[in-house]
């Protein structure tokens, strides 16, 4: 599938959502464009000797979730419990990939 023809399949999934169900498909939306982030990231090539974002067995900064998630770094602090974080020493951080991929897909999005 191209471009074209998927953003024409979005644009029309988009439009056509009914007004009811508009709070839950917004949840969706950010669902899906953090999948595809982590996705298009896992294929990045490595910079300054770092692995890419979110590869299975890759551990992240508190930055590097808020980003991914759109979320403020004081929510990743937060939340370090359920996004499985491992404090290091103090002030440091890391975050599981599979923790926050299984974070994303167990959230119910309902509105």
């Amino acid at each position: 599938m191209n471009i074209h023809d998927f953003r024409a399949k979005v644009d029309a999934l988009v439009r056509d959502a009914p007004a009811d169900t508009l709070p839950a498909a917004i949840g969706e939306l950010a669902r899906g464009q953090a999948e595809l982030e982590a996705r298009n990231r896992q294929l990045e090539p490595a910079t300054n000797g770092r692995q890419p974002i979110l590869g299975v067995d890759q551990h992240y900064t508190a930055k590097e979730v808020a980003k991914l998630l759109n979320v403020r770094k004081s929510w990743v602090y937060e939340h370090r419990d359920e996004l499985g974080g491992i404090k290091l020493s103090s002030g440091c951080v890391r975050y599981p990939a599979a923790k926050i991929i299984h974070r994303l897909r167990s959230v119910s999005w309902q509105g």
